[in-house]
């Protein structure tokens, strides 16, 4: 993925998001009580955080880590 990919985001119900870069299976958000956790295309765990909008920064940051 370039440093300009976006990641696009979709919600699949109210608790879980897909995300997809490039045409690309990108990860997942899934919402469990209070934290939002992360998973990366490859199925490994990001972590889990406060907010949405930071969940899905997180997972933007873990693809373009990936990457590098």
């Amino acid at each position: 993925m370039s440093a300009g990919s976006t990641i696009s985001r979709s919600a699949v119900d109210g608790h879980l998001w897909f995300a997809a870069s490039g045409g690309r299976f990108a990860g997942t958000v899934n919402q469990h009580k209070t934290a939002f956790h992360v998973a990366d295309a490859h199925g490994r765990y990001v972590g889990a955080f406060a907010s949405l909008e930071i969940a899905h920064r997180e997972l933007s940051r873990s693809q373009r880590r990936a990457h590098a």
